[in-house]
């Protein structure tokens, strides 16, 4: 039985879920989206410069939304415990993941660029599930699935010859 108290919470939450709900599906489109901007201004520009080039675009909008939200900068104290992990992780995801991401949608299709991307978090969830002993519940399975099933569509399109193969950069 559903009480008036129960009634003001669920009102309460909805606004968040919306939020929440928005906040992810313009992070997917964004994503996605971000495999065919990668082709297109790789015909323009160097991998390493499109690297910079989307981590100085990323670095000014997350320090706009610290400006608008009034969030100040961590001390230095804070920083040096977490330095050399932080700039392990900046050289090794930041740098060398997006250059090798760039170089490598020169010589492939966006699809097929997407499809090995995708690949990777189910790889990660399933890990998890092993090593961090996080078990495998449900909604990891159906991700996983939702996951995998994207990454057989987009197989299957590259098979057909949907996405055409760029030729090679020298």
């Amino acid at each position: 039985m559903t009480t008036d108290a129960d009634a003001v919470t669920d009102a309460d939450a909805h606004p968040h879920d919306l939020a929440a709900l928005g906040a992810a599906l313009v992070t997917v489109l964004f994503w996605a989206s971000a495999f065919v901007g990668i082709r297109s201004a790789g015909k323009t520009f160097t991998p390493g410069a499109l690297s910079l080039g989307r981590l100085l675009v990323a670095a000014a909008v997350l320090g706009a939304v610290m400006l608008v939200r009034g969030e100040q900068l961590q001390r230095r104290a804070d920083l040096r415990a977490i330095g050399r992990p932080l700039l392990l992780c900046g050289l090794l995801w930041f740098g060398a993941y997006n250059v090798a991401l760039n170089s490598g949608e020169r010589r492939v299709d966006a699809g097929t660029a997407a499809m090995l991307v995708n690949v990777g978090p189910v790889l990660t969830a399933i890990v998890a599930g092993f090593v961090l002993r996080g078990g495998f519940p449900r909604a990891l399975f159906t991700g996983c699935g939702v996951a995998f099933a994207g990454v057989v569509v987009i197989a299957v399109a590259s098979y057909l010859g949907l996405f055409p193969t760029p030729p090679s950069a020298s």
